[in-house]
């Protein structure tokens, strides 16, 4: 009976809870940014990705007490991992054991070598006066 989503509402990003359906005991549950929100398959921990450090990213986890009103413990950082995404598509997924993250992660491409060295020698002189 909880929805969990971010906002901007505040003037950062930061992850909350709410009642659903009849909204209004909207709970903050992120400190220092947060997005992509992900609830366990049983209902007791949420987990989240602490928005600040792209392009790498911090998946955190709140543990829940559900119940009214609802309790929630403080976040606690699980692990870094490359995070590349656009918009507000979540990357990552649960198994519904609870046991295993499924990541999805991108790369960025590695710049090519150089393999040409330009050198100008006397270069003040070709300055404009």
């Amino acid at each position: 009976n909880w929805i969990a989503y971010s906002s901007a509402m505040s003037g950062e990003e930061e992850l909350y809870v709410d009642a659903f359906p009849g909204l209004g005991m909207r709970k903050q549950v992120s400190s220092g940014g947060g997005t992509n929100p992900l609830w366990a398959p049983d209902g007791r921990t949420l987990y989240y990705i602490k928005v600040p450090l792209r392009p790498d990213a911090m998946m955190m986890a709140v543990p829940i007490q559900p119940g009214s009103p609802l309790g929630v413990g403080a976040p606690r950082a699980l692990v870094r991992f490359p995070f590349l995404t656009s918009g507000p598509s979540r990357c990552y997924d649960i198994t519904p054991d609870g046991r295993r993250f499924v990541v999805e992660s991108f790369e960025l491409p590695k710049p090519a070598p150089a393999t040409e060295l330009h050198v100008i020698l006397n270069w003040p002189e070709r300055l404009p006066n």
